[in-house]
């Protein structure tokens, strides 16, 4: 049998077990749905009008009351500490270092009222580290002539070093 012969005989064997014309679906199913009707007002109509001329003006009432909310924030003393931060992120800097720790130590004292305070003396600048005559002495980075050794006696810093390049 193939599937045409098969359809066929099924078919015929759902009509004579339930014969469509005999079966009418259609008051079973409206008596489940819930039938809703519109319901007539009596006497009274009701008038449609657009929203009141306030709603219009909602928006800017949220604006005000933001900037002032605002500017009452920025006013206090943290409001202010924290908008200069603000500000601070978006200046653009003198160079693209960022400030570190200064060589000078802070030296924390007692200070007797009436005596002049003691001066901070700073300290002489470290020698730079020679830079293109590093490069002709050992070579650049990628490709150094030099051993660690030489390195170190060169520079004021410890140098570190992998023993065996992975």
């Amino acid at each position: 049998m193939n599937k045409n012969e098969m359809r066929t005989l099924l078919k015929d064997l759902t009509e004579q077990k339930a014969p469509a014309a005999q079966i009418d679906l259609w008051p079973a199913i409206q008596a489940h749905l819930p039938m809703s009707q519109p319901k007539s007002s009596s006497g009274t109509t009701q008038k449609t009008q657009p929203q009141s001329r306030f709603a219009w003006w909602k928006p800017a009432y949220l604006l005000v009351a933001v900037t002032i909310i605002a500017a009452v924030f920025f006013a206090l003393p943290q409001g202010r500490a924290m908008g200069q931060a603000v500000l601070r992120f978006f200046q653009q800097g003198v160079g693209n270092l960022m400030s570190g720790v200064t060589v000078t130590p802070v030296k924390w004292m007692e200070q007797t009222p009436g005596v002049s305070a003691a001066t901070i003396t700073p300290q002489p600048p470290q020698p730079t580290p020679p830079g293109p005559a590093f490069e002709t002495t050992c070579g650049s980075y990628q490709a150094p002539h030099c051993s660690i050794q030489d390195i170190r006696g060169m520079v004021s810093f410890p140098v570190f070093a992998l023993p065996k390049l992975p």
